[in-house]
């Protein structure tokens, strides 16, 4: 995933999610690795995108002050909304 890709989907989650940028640049490893196989779908797959995202590692919530399992599935279903909504501004 781009960097420039990167930012942007953090950019949306961090106003939908109501978490703080900072926090979530910080830990955009976490993201990146998780979300990297993304780049084999050519087009929007919504089981596919789910295994991925749940992929993310449980290390890159904590990080962000997110321990509720609740708010992290909440938070995982926001990242599902904005890859579907703006997945052709993903060039994977």
């Amino acid at each position: 995933m781009a960097f420039y890709n990167c930012a942007f989907l953090i950019g949306l989650l961090s106003q939908m999610a109501d978490i703080q940028e900072a926090g979530l640049l910080k830990n955009k490893i976490f993201l990146i690795k998780a979300l990297s196989p993304l780049g084999g779908l050519r087009e929007y797959n919504a089981k596919e995108c789910a295994q991925i995202i749940n992929s993310i590692d449980e290390e890159f919530f904590e990080n962000i002050g997110i321990l509720d399992k609740d708010k992290i599935i909440e938070v995982k279903k926001m990242i599902m909304i904005i890859l579907k909504e703006h997945w052709t501004h993903f060039n994977f």
